[in-house]
């Protein structure tokens, strides 16, 4: 709630300041805090509203997280067709724009939702992606975000003695950068393996 607060207040302030692209990047971290609140409706009328900002002045950057918000949205949300294709405009858009995070985290959260609905093949493919994007961009945070979705595969398909090996690599790495939140789903994950 405080965080929803704060997001309220920076709104206030792009709109005052008349920046519209940052009223929408706002608008978008917002609806990610209220979908992690369970409130999807809210956090689907902010992610609208952000799209419908950025396509009304083109800019790629801001549609690419957009899209990839979208697609979170229906990552849990259903329906999964949806989710596809929110994903591979963020993707499309991430490329055109040079946003490898972005890029990075779309195929992660494609990963997850080939995962929930049993295509092990794009799961692995988009795996990979996340994997190679994390390493370009240099990022030890989105590898530990990709490692996770590595651990829950590579357990799913019955291979224990990778998921055993990528999730202590990716524990002693969450620790190292002191992550509260993944650091526990990498144990929960990690003792099932076991």
């Amino acid at each position: 709630e405080d965080a929803l607060e704060h997001y309220d207040a920076g709104l206030a302030a792009a709109k005052e300041a008349r920046d519209d692209l940052l009223f929408a990047r706002i608008q978008i971290a917002k609806g990610a805090c209220l979908q992690e609140l369970g409130r999807q409706a809210e956090a689907r009328s902010e992610v609208i509203g952000a799209l419908e900002i950025a396509e009304r002045l083109g800019d790629d950057a801001v549609l690419a997280r957009v899209h990839r918000a979208l697609m979170v949205l229906y990552v849990w949300t259903g329906p999964s067709d949806k989710a596809r294709e929110h994903g591979a405009r963020a993707l499309e858009l991430a490329e055109s724009s040079g946003q490898k995070s972005v890029a990075c985290t779309a195929h992660w959260a494609l990963a997850m939702l080939e995962g929930l609905t049993g295509n092990a093949a794009a799961a692995a493919r988009h795996i990979a992606e996340s994997e190679r994007l994390a390493d370009e961009v240099r990022s030890p945070l989105l590898r530990v975000w990709t490692a996770e979705v590595a651990i829950e595969y590579a357990a799913g398909i019955g291979d224990w003695d990778t998921a055993i090996a990528v999730g202590e690599r990716t524990i002693a790495l969450a620790r190292s950068l002191g992550q509260r939140t993944l650091l526990p789903r990498l144990l929960v994950w990690c003792g099932l393996v076991y």
